[in-house]
């Protein structure tokens, strides 16, 4: 039984989706490390010395986020040390929009970031986009998911893993569709994703899955609508499955 005294350090990878559900959780709980807006096929890649000083984002943690991005190593204190922690939260969302794959050979997100930053866009090579859902993404995709979790085997951590799956909202409290994300609907984001989760199931990776009937979409969230910015009973459906 936890108690209000013990820290439970945890380990977010993926979206808003896993990291807002933290602000439901205990107290003891704590979000020691955060890897945002970073697709699997980037993260052993190293394009940082494309980038400027100065990339011009609104602000330091969309800043933070590219670079690491761009960088190599995201996920090495996961590869290395699994078992430091009591919780890994990982959810795939910020593969929604794919990646681009430098002639190079360097490979990075097409995130939020990348796409409002004009300085990191110019730098980034026509016909590079491999979109999430395409053939060529998930199977790069399925090899380094399968790396990942093997690392997890080894180290005797893949229990302190859970797969955050939630679907994607297709409809708001108010009963509207929810609008797309970068031209992606959330019919077609629910439908593409089938073949990555069930990947990681095969893999035995635990998985959470949030039931559809909540999946409903926030006017009124923090972050503005969006088909993966949920009413508050999605994030309290992860809360209770996690905690004691």
């Amino acid at each position: 039984m936890t108690t209000e005294t013990e820290v439970h350090p945890v380990f977010v990878y993926g979206s808003c989706v896993a990291r807002d559900s933290f602000e439901y959780f205990p107290n003891s709980y704590l979000v020691s490390q955060y890897v945002a807006r970073h697709s699997l096929l980037a993260d052993d890649t190293d394009a940082s010395y494309k980038l400027p000083a100065d990339l011009k984002l609104a602000n330091a943690f969309q800043t933070r986020m590219l670079r690491a991005d761009w960088g190599a190593g995201a996920l090495n204190l996961l590869r290395s040390n699994a078992s430091h922690f009591h919780l890994i939260l990982w959810d795939i969302f910020d593969e929604r929009h794919g990646v681009h794959w430098f002639s190079s050979g360097e490979v990075v997100t097409r995130s939020i970031d990348l796409v409002s930053s004009e300085t990191a866009m110019s730098l980034i090579e026509p016909g590079t986009h491999v979109p999430f859902g395409a053939d060529e993404h998930f199977e790069e995709w399925a090899e380094k998911a399968t790396d990942l979790v093997q690392s997890f085997k080894e180290q005797g951590a893949l229990e302190r893993v859970r797969l955050l799956n939630a679907p994607w909202a297709e409809v708001n409290t108010e009963g509207h569709p929810t609008p797309v994300s970068m031209g992606v609907t959330a019919t077609e984001a629910n439908q593409k994703s089938q073949r990555y989760y069930a990947h990681l199931a095969a893999l035995g990776v635990p998985t959470l899955e949030v039931p559809a009937e909540l999946a409903i979409a926030d006017p009124n969230h923090q972050w503005g609508e969006a088909p993966f910015h949920y009413v508050p009973a999605v994030y309290e459906y992860v809360r209770d499955a996690l905690t004691d």
